[in-house]
């Protein structure tokens, strides 16, 4: 029955959390902050008490049903060489139509951070820092964000929100590479985004990778983005 339950108990709980992400996204591309005693700020602390409590029931549970290196991020938070940089100004969402992806991006590659959504490598940039901006993702399991990836093809677009500014990439290639080949987060002198997830779908015998390059910002519309 647990078997039968829990890819429904991984979605909801992934859309659940993308849910208050959103929300707090929309919160600060709005400029309000919530104050202490109304009833959405009450409400959000008793969502998030069900966000914790869910977290420590997949960490049981994740191990009996997945090996850990079918996590698309494989090595969590530290790839051999490459250093940390400056942790996330406040959420960012990533939106690719070819793709069927609108998410908000979380800060991480660890197990609980690909749980929530799609997650920046540590190991990588920040959009308004240049540089090699990497992200990974789920592509069978909670929400599966990058499922769709393969439909991607040159000139496509990729687009990032963050920090009030829309971040435009033009996809360069989609290849296959080796389950552990970390060249793609690699600093670069141009700045690019690169996505992992893993390939075939399910498998983590390889990995898919994205490659964008930036070709500018544009303003948000006014009242956000639908």
């Amino acid at each position: 029955l647990l078997l039968i339950l829990t890819p429904a108990l991984q979605t909801g709980y992934s859309m659940l959390v993308q849910a208050r992400l959103r929300a707090a996204l929309e919160q600060e591309m709005a400029g309000a902050d919530g104050e202490a005693g109304d009833p959405q700020a009450a409400g959000s602390a008793a969502v998030g008490g069900l966000v914790g409590l869910a977290d420590r029931v997949f960490d049981t549970i994740d191990p009996i049903f997945s090996r850990a290196e079918d996590d698309p991020a494989l090595a969590g938070e530290g790839v051999p060489g490459l250093p940390t940089r400056e942790i996330l100004a406040g959420p960012a969402r990533i939106i690719i139509e070819k793709a069927d992806v609108d998410a908000v991006v979380v800060d991480g590659t660890t197990v609980r951070h690909l749980r929530r959504g799609p997650g920046f490598y540590r190991e990588g940039s920040l959009p308004n820092l240049g540089g090699n901006v990497a992200i990974a993702g789920h592509r069978t399991t909670y929400g599966a964000w990058f499922r769709h990836l393969d439909r991607l093809e040159p000139g496509d677009l990729i687009q990032l929100v963050y920090k009030g500014q829309m971040y435009n990439y033009e996809v360069q290639w989609v290849r296959v590479i080796a389950h552990n080949d970390w060249s793609v987060i690699d600093p670069t002198g141009e700045h690019v985004l690169t996505l992992t997830t893993c390939h075939p779908p399910g498998s983590s015998a390889y990995r898919l990778a994205v490659r964008a390059r930036f070709v500018g910002t544009s303003e948000l519309p006014r009242g956000g983005i639908q």
